[in-house]
């Protein structure tokens, strides 16, 4: 064999020995690789079995509000609309002879006009229009379906609401316009409603 032959052979088989490391290199270090996304994979099923597991107790220990279908709603006596009492003025209610402010009157009535009472957030607002500028609003005060409710009164026929609104002075003027809204409880109906009406002075 000629010294130029020997030297290809041997030529040769340094490169095919350095493919061999180098490939065995390869295959080790995408062997690495995918071990390691393995673990991560493996890492964030963890995590969402964690968080299906959680939600299904959070699901579980939530409060459901039980609904009412339309038909069953259509066969009970609901509200359908609020209305002032004409009862409505300024009052003393601490039995100081002051008035400490406004005692409104309101009723719930059904599509048929009965009265109901029906529960559920109160919101009432006064007014003294007579005032000229923005500042006409004498206040607004709202009211919890567990506060309508101590509220109820039935004896002699009553059948109203009626809830104090505190002022710290009243109107300069004596007709007073109020507005109210109500949000019923049971079918989170919204009713409004307003009326004019001359307080009394003392």
């Amino acid at each position: 064999m000629s010294m130029a032959r020997s030297m290809m052979v041997l030529g040769s088989c340094v490169l095919l020995a350095g493919c061999g490391v180098n490939s065995a290199g390869i295959a080790d270090t995408l062997r690495e690789k995918n071990m390691e996304q393995e673990r991560e994979i493996a890492s964030l099923r963890e995590t969402v079995a964690g968080l299906r597991t959680a939600n299904a107790a959070l699901q579980s220990s939530t409060l459901r509000i039980p609904t009412i279908p339309a038909e069953r709603l259509a066969e009970m006596y609901t509200a359908a609309r609020i209305e002032f009492v004409k009862n409505t003025d300024a009052a003393d209610w601490t039995g100081d002879k002051g008035l400490d402010g406004l005692r409104v009157f309101v009723r719930v009535r059904a599509t048929d006009g009965t009265v109901l009472p029906a529960t559920g957030t109160l919101t009432v607002e006064a007014f003294d229009l007579a005032i000229v500028g923005e500042n006409q609003r004498l206040g607004e005060w709202t009211f919890t379906a567990e506060e309508m409710k101590k509220s109820w009164y039935s004896a002699l026929g009553a059948n109203y609401f009626a809830v104090n609104c505190p002022l710290a002075a009243l109107p300069a003027h004596e007709e007073v316009t109020f507005r109210t809204k109500f949000v019923d409880g049971l079918t989170g109906s919204t009713m409004t409603a307003q009326m004019n009406k001359k307080i009394s002075r003392k």
